[in-house]
């Protein structure tokens, strides 16, 4: 650990970003959500976005046996600085204490918590990579912390939560598919996007929203269909009510 600490601070722009993806790979397997606080002294989002994606590769969530992680004890830094003798760069400093080994069963409770608020970190390379490292999250817990993104100041976010709500569900013209269960804080975001000022945020929300809740995405729909003026959104709002109303009547029929 001692070592990636160091290499955070490398001239070498790849060393570093290696060293973040070790650090989230440890904060993973160990459920040590606090790893991740090592990279955000660096004050780099890239490199906190690229932690956060590699702890959502070995993120554990599925339910499969936990494996025990024995972290090595802290050992002398290899490399350039060790040899030179120069000390570490000061916003590491509090990070190199020794430690002995640790077996450490991974619950991944902790690091799924950090990354549900890391969706709302004001980088929107951190937010993006948060909610794709959430992906094996159970659907409950993902819904709700890609929910807290959908308010995020970048659209490009934004865009991605929507993404990502509908993902947790399958296609909209599958009707065996049952619909999320959406609290009303959650629901209200996302019925608010539908008054976005950016067509492209509205235009997304429409192709997803009847996906996400059948009965009120309809009623939002064509509540929403009253006032829009982009012809792009209301050529979604036309297609997704009339596929919501084909799903409507297969249901009825079986």
């Amino acid at each position: 650990m001692e070592a990636l600490v160091y290499a955070l601070a490398d001239e070498e722009r790849e060393v570093r970003r290696t060293a973040a993806r070790g650090i989230g790979k440890l904060a993973a397997l160990g459920d040590n959500a606090k790893l991740l606080n090592v990279v955000r002294a660096s004050s780099d989002p890239e490199l906190l976005a690229a932690a956060v994606r590699s702890a959502g590769d070995y993120l554990i969530a599925d339910g499969s046996p936990p494996e025990v992680i024995l972290l090595p004890p802290s050992r002398p830094p290899v490399g350039p600085r060790a040899r030179g003798g120069s000390s570490a760069p000061p916003w590491i400093a509090s990070h190199l204490a020794p430690k002995s080994p640790v077996p450490v069963a991974p619950s991944t409770h902790n690091l799924i918590a950090e990354l549900s608020v890391m969706c709302e970190d004001p980088s929107p390379d951190v937010a993006n990579a948060a909610l794709d490292a959430l992906r094996r999250a159970p659907t409950e817990v993902r819904v709700l912390a890609t929910s807290r993104a959908l308010g995020h100041r970048e659209v490009d976010v934004v865009k991605t939560a929507v993404v990502k709500l509908s993902g947790a569900r399958r296609s909209l013209t599958d009707a065996a598919a049952a619909p999320l269960e959406l609290s009303s804080d959650v629901w209200e975001k996302l019925r608010g996007l539908l008054d976005h000022e950016r067509a492209d945020v509205r235009l997304l929300v429409a192709e997803s929203i009847c996906l996400l809740d059948p009965d009120r995405g309809r009623d939002a729909l064509v509540e929403r269909a009253q006032s829009e003026r982009d012809s792009d959104v209301l050529m979604a709002i036309d297609f997704a009510l009339s596929v919501a109303q084909r799903q409507k009547k297969g249901s009825g029929a079986s």
